[in-house]
């Protein structure tokens, strides 16, 4: 970074936080395999017969996006060898192509007397109905009937699949082992494959640019006030700063912070309270998980 009389120019900076935008947007995303950090891609890992075999799950994309086709691999490694399984029968299955969501019927259905639907009930059925013309439009969207895997490399068995809600979707994996056809066949494994929608802008790199923007532009005030270089030890005090400290201290300062805060609570409790019962559905679930996610920043 170029220095002038000891301090950064504007436009090195602004140089600098571009690059490191850049360099956050070209990046990989870290992938999380089984909550290890920093995986070249999401591995789900579960076990084949009865713990004889290790069953690995690579998805393509990771995680899924609903409406777009997918590519969901298994590799099975022998435990006792440490070698892939090749040449192997895997048969691959996602017999519910209904989300789970949908799948819950509406706690007031009517009574005999009033064969009115619950408004809950009747957009679950309107949402079955649009999903089910999308199944039979394609094979494997939505669902996957029992059907062998494809190896696409050696001991890599792979499925196309297409799912429709950003719910998770169960997918059945039973292993013919190659090598002993006097074993029964044994009891496929469950694996819960995750689904999302597609977000525009990947919403880490929102996330990052954010804290730069705040760190530079704290830098940036710093520099601004304070002209000469901060003695040794010294710290900057940002009530030093005229505007912020009135800011701050103003009387309407705090109030004007909590009476919304307060508000917008006592709106979700009402909803809460108000909304359908089904607690996938009901308006105050959905803001208070957006608004813990966002806090969060995941």
């Amino acid at each position: 970074m170029k220095l002038v009389r000891g301090r950064p120019t504007w436009g090195s900076m602004a140089l600098g936080i571009a690059a490191i935008l850049v360099a956050a947007a070209v990046a990989p995303r870290p992938a999380h395999a089984d909550g290890d950090h920093g995986a070249a891609s999401r591995v789900i890992r579960s076990e084949l017969g009865g713990g004889r075999y290790d069953l690995w799950i690579t998805l393509t994309p990771s995680p899924l996006l609903a409406g777009q086709r997918a590519v969901i691999k298994a590799q099975i490694i022998d435990r006792a060898s440490g070698a892939t399984v090749r040449g192997g029968r895997v048969q691959m299955a996602i017999p519910d192509w209904m989300p789970p969501s949908l799948r819950q019927v509406s706690a007031v259905p009517g009574t005999a007397q009033q064969q009115l639907q619950d408004e809950t009930e009747q957009e679950r059925l309107v949402a079955i109905g649009n999903l089910w013309v999308k199944v039979r439009a394609a094979a494997n969207v939505g669902q996957v009937l029992p059907t062998l895997a494809t190896e696409v490399a050696p001991g890599v068995y792979a499925l196309e699949f297409t799912p429709l809600a950003a719910e998770p979707y169960d997918l059945q994996v039973t292993f013919l082992d190659p090598t002993d056809r006097s074993l029964p066949d044994r009891p496929p494994v469950t694996v819960s494959l995750p689904v999302t929608w597609e977000w525009p802008v990947n919403p880490r790199l929102i996330l990052v640019a954010l804290v730069i923007a705040g760190t530079a532009v704290g830098g940036l005030i710093i520099l601004r006030v304070r002209r000469d270089a901060l003695a040794p030890g010294e710290r900057f005090n940002f009530l030093a700063l005229p505007w912020l400290r009135r800011l701050v201290t103003a009387r309407g300062f705090q109030p004007a912070i909590q009476i919304p805060l307060l508000l917008f609570f006592a709106v979700l409790v009402f909803v809460g309270l108000a909304d359908t019962p089904l607690a996938g559905r009901n308006l105050a679930t959905k803001l208070t998980w957006t608004s813990w996610w966002a806090g969060s920043g995941a």
